[in-house]
């Protein structure tokens, strides 16, 4: 009795009814369908050339699954938008230690490898699509390199509580690394233009900003409890929604170019003592720096024409705001108390 239920006339292995052990699928199969392996006692699986396609929950449950080899011919492993049976295709395989993708276009789907939890390496060869939380929880993963043109879903690195270090050639947004606990080097190469999803990064100390990145996401680093330095590049223009909120400045100098500072950016940095606003900056939006608690000083320049008391809010700390003679202050008797207002 075969091993394995085909359908010849689709070229789709329907299901494995082996004992275990290491697995060699037959010649002739281009998909691997829904469930295929779900929960079986396979170590060692390897795909033949002509598997384009992994259905989702393919392999989901594997836990003695060690490797996995991958054709060239692979182009999907479930579906990147897909419902719940495009997703998980080797979800909680939780003895897999590596994987190679193949280096023509790959997509991965959602849930792909989520809760592979020995996982260490991923090599994404020609990975062009990584899914929601494709390596969500993946506990063991300590460095990860993604490509430029990559499109990176939200939260697809969910909780990898091990991962070390990033270099990152996409834009990534939307919790893509959100609390990934030990991360403490971020590569951001040249040609990023949207910088975000590492919110509650905790080990975070330092981020350097590319000249080509032009904004800085919602709740990129919120959370980022460590992070005492940023270098931004020349090309920033936007701050989003709490971009900031809860890191661990002392002192921030924030460029020229960014015109507009959005509402919450800064909120509760409980650390910050003091911001330089550079020459250009010309809006400060909502509660900027609510919340930051050790706030001593401001100094805004001339290119802000208004500044409202709510920016401030809760700075209980603060003393003094620097601003040009033609700034208007709107709500002034409503800053912290004993802070004043320097024109110059």
């Amino acid at each position: 009795m075969s091993d394995f239920v085909i359908d010849k006339n689709h070229k789709r292995l329907r299901a494995y009814c082996g004992k275990g052990g290491k697995v060699i699928v037959p010649n002739g199969v281009a998909l691997i369908g829904y469930g295929a392996f779900e929960g079986s006692d396979v170590t060692e699986v390897i795909l033949p050339e002509g598997v384009e396609h992994i259905e989702g929950m393919a392999f989901w449950g594997c836990r003695k699954l060690k490797r996995v080899v991958l054709p060239e011919s692979l182009v999907c492993l479930g579906s990147s938008y897909g419902g719940y049976s495009e997703a998980g295709a080797f979800a909680d395989c939780t003895s897999l230690q590596s994987v190679s993708l193949p280096k023509g276009k790959v997509r991965l789907g959602e849930r792909a490898f989520s809760g592979c939890t020995s996982l260490r390496r991923v090599d994404l060869g020609g990975t062009e699509k990584i899914g929601f939380w494709a390596f969500s929880g993946c506990t063991a993963l300590e460095e990860i390199s993604i490509p430029a043109a990559v499109d990176v879903l939200p939260e697809a690195f969910l909780g990898c509580t091990a991962l070390r270090r990033v270099t990152l050639g996409s834009n990534a947004e939307n919790g893509v690394f959100r609390c990934c606990t030990s991360l403490k080097e971020v590569i951001l190469q040249e040609g990023v233009r949207r910088v975000g999803g590492f919110g509650g990064c905790t080990a975070l100390e330092r981020i350097s900003i590319p000249d080509s990145a032009e904004q800085i996401g919602s709740a990129a680093f919120s959370g980022c409890s460590s992070l005492k330095e940023v270098a931004f590049g020349k090309g920033v223009r936007l701050l989003w929604y709490e971009a900031f909120a809860g890191c661990g400045f002392e002192h921030i100098t924030i460029p020229g170019t960014v015109g507009r500072l959005d509402g919450m950016t800064f909120a509760n940095c409980a650390a910050l003592k003091s911001v330089a606003v550079e020459e250009g900056v010309h809006t400060l939006l909502g509660e900027v720096f609510f919340g930051c608690k050790s706030l001593e000083k401001v100094s805004l320049p001339d290119t802000v024409s208004e500044v409202r008391s709510e920016a401030f809010k809760g700075c209980r700390t603060l003393k003094e705001i620097t601003v040009s003679a033609q700034c208007k202050v709107v709500g002034e008797g409503k800053l912290p108390r004993g802070c004043k207002v320097v024109r110059r």
